[in-house]
């Protein structure tokens, strides 16, 4: 037998599987720039409208086997693909090729739907990007329709998933065949693939580059979902840890469910509040089953890139007052959209509105600090006025659920002036067209280095601050944190940032306003422990996150680990953090470690 070996990426859903893989390679054969003839254009018209048709009906049918889903973001997913099938500019473009260029159907599918994908994907935005895999995974269901191929080849039971990235449409079935694992060479913790994984509830790694090249079909392979490894024909010996581990950790989950609903305290009895950080409105059904105390961070980027130009006002207030009612009797916080200038501009409507220095802006000369959040959205034609008056809208629908809004990226006091200013004409706009508000909390949210130093400044003028981690790691450091060469420089435990937390903590303190924090560091086995210890008692991350978090919350005492974080901030290093906490909390959490595939040592 060919010796093991372990391939790394990015663990995306909890938990550990073990199986045969089950190697998919859909990335199919180029398609040549073919010709037609004159005569055939009608032919080749049709060719496309019938696989238009075919690809259509197929989501239309994987929506429906959907339709019992606990969790929202595949059905999402899939009726965006739908959407874009029947797309009407979508479809002229490619006929027009067909017609005037004497293109094959399938040459005018990938010329146009690749175009589409790289104007997304060269802006540089996480959420265009995704959108931009989306065009692209629609262009295969067109192809394979023109082709004649239906979905992927349904796999047996008890096998691990190993695919360059997930299709929605295969993902449907893939929950009726009892996969048990997924390995995907693409995709990152936000991606549509990483969010299919956790809706269908398997352990999950993307990012894993070499898989589909190394891993052969029906070779033994272990998902850690924990770590982000995966382990290919393991020992006999590993193989027994593995399923040792997956059975303890189902049971270990199995209990911390049973507790979901129970108040959350420290082992001292000071009260946490655990939120989560969604993208789709339909991942708040469920999110109560699961320990959630509410959303802390719904970021609405994703409608607005999802239905370019043509989300409404209505339909956002719709949509929002939908996740209020899922997630009663809870609060949601609404993040108003936090969008690049690319991103934007395909988020505006066409016509007179659309501000023409949007549309027609440059490509940033350096995307990571090209305008964004609250500054941009300032200057939107109306599009952040509209999305004000649909949150209000929804809250007067559902006025028993507590409603927030934050605003994204501040980074002045000025611009945060005007965003309230906005908010607060629009509301006296709907009074006074009788329509009764209740009351709603505003935020601003601390990402940028700006934000810490002037937060004194802000704080009067808002109900709470929530610190963004992720982005305010990212912009202290100077490191780009999806790159993997990079990430290893921003970890959630750096002093900058643990400095930064205090720095907001005390001075909201002084102020009598509630601070939050979201991101990755809400959930970290080494920070979650330090921020309660600094005085953080509201945290949101992602709903897998909230069961094991509830679970070291319960484990420590707030007198404990406010000793270790006031050591911690005088440290100037994170190893040495890391190791200060390891060296005090081991005996409290050392075994939740492991279960999280965390195995720290003391060096």
């Amino acid at each position: 037998m060919t010796s093991s070996f372990t391939l790394a990426g990015v663990a995306v859903s909890v938990g550990v599987a073990i199986g045969p893989a089950w190697v998919i390679d859909a990335r199919g054969a180029p398609v040549g720039q073919r010709r037609v003839t004159r005569e055939q254009v009608p032919h080749e018209l049709a060719r496309l409208r019938a696989a238009a048709d075919r690809a259509h009906a197929e989501l239309v049918e994987a929506l429906a086997m959907a339709s019992d889903l606990p969790n929202g973001p595949l059905r999402d997913i899939l009726e965006a693909h739908r959407q874009l099938t029947c797309d009407t500019t979508v479809r002229a473009h490619i006929e027009q090729l067909i017609e005037e260029e004497l293109a094959s159907a399938e040459s005018a599918v990938v010329r146009v739907m690749q175009g589409f994908a790289r104007s997304l994907e060269g802006n540089g935005g996480p959420h265009l990007r995704e959108l931009a895999h989306d065009v692209e995974q629609v262009a295969g269901h067109l192809l394979d329709a023109l082709a004649g191929h239906g979905p992927a080849t349904e796999p047996p039971a008890g096998v691990v998933l190993v695919v360059r990235d997930l299709p929605p449409r295969d993902a449907v079935r893939l929950r009726e065949r009892g996969v048990v694992g997924l390995v995907a060479t693409h995709g990152s913790a936000t991606s549509h693939t990483a969010l299919l994984a956790r809706a269908l509830g398997i352990p999950a790694v993307v990012g894993v580059r070499d898989a589909l090249t190394t891993i052969e079909s029906g070779a033994l392979v272990e998902v850690d979902g924990f770590a982000g490894a995966c382990h290919v024909r393991p020992s006999a010996e590993e193989q027994s840890r593995a399923r040792a581990r997956a059975n303890r950790f189902e049971t270990f989950v199995r209990g911390l469910v049973e507790r979901a609903r129970e108040p959350l305290r420290t082992a001292d009895q000071v009260s946490i509040e655990l939120r989560a950080n969604i993208e789709l409105p339909s991942e708040g059904r469920g999110l109560l089953a699961r320990g959630a105390q509410g959303v802390g961070l719904f970021r609405t980027e994703y409608l607005f890139l999802s239905s370019p130009g043509s989300l409404t006002e209505d339909s956002q207030a719709r949509t929002y007052a939908q996740l209020l009612r899922d997630v009663a009797p809870h609060a949601v916080t609404f993040r108003t959209f936090d969008l690049g200038v690319e991103e934007l501009a395909r988020a505006l409507p066409s016509g007179p509105s659309a501000p023409a220095a949007l549309r027609s802006a440059p490509r940033a000369a350096n995307p990571a600090l090209a305008p964004r959040g609250l500054r941009l959205a300032l200057q939107s034609g109306g599009l952040l006025e509209r999305q004000l008056r649909a949150v209000l809208r929804a809250s007067a629908d559902v006025p028993d659920v507590p409603v927030e809004l934050l605003f994204p990226m501040v980074t002045s006091r000025s611009e945060l002036l005007r965003a309230l200013a906005l908010l607060s004409d629009e509301r006296a706009g709907l009074r006074a067209a009788g329509v009764t508000l209740p009351a709603l909390r505003v935020g601003a949210m601390i990402e940028v280095p700006a934000a810490v130093v002037m937060v004194d400044a802000l704080l009067p003028h808002v109900d709470f601050v929530a610190i963004g981690t992720n982005d305010l790691l990212q912009y202290s450091l100077a490191v780009d944190r999806a790159d993997p060469l990079s990430s290893r420089w921003a970890r959630p435990f750096e002093p900058v940032l643990l400095r930064a937390v205090h720095h907001v903590v005390q001075q909201a303190r002084a102020a009598d306003k509630d601070v939050r924090v979201c991101g990755d560091a809400a959930a970290d086995p080494i920070a979650l422990p330090l921020l309660l210890g600094l005085g953080v008692r509201h945290l949101s991350m992602p709903p897998p996150a909230l069961p094991v978090a509830a679970a070291i919350v319960r484990r420590l005492a707030h007198s404990s680990v406010q000793q270790v974080a006031r050591a911690a901030l005088a440290l100037a290093d994170a190893d040495e953090i890391e190791k200060l906490v390891v060296s005090e909390l081991r005996a409290s959490l050392g075994d939740l470690w492991a279960e999280q595939g965390y195995a720290p040592t003391l060096g």
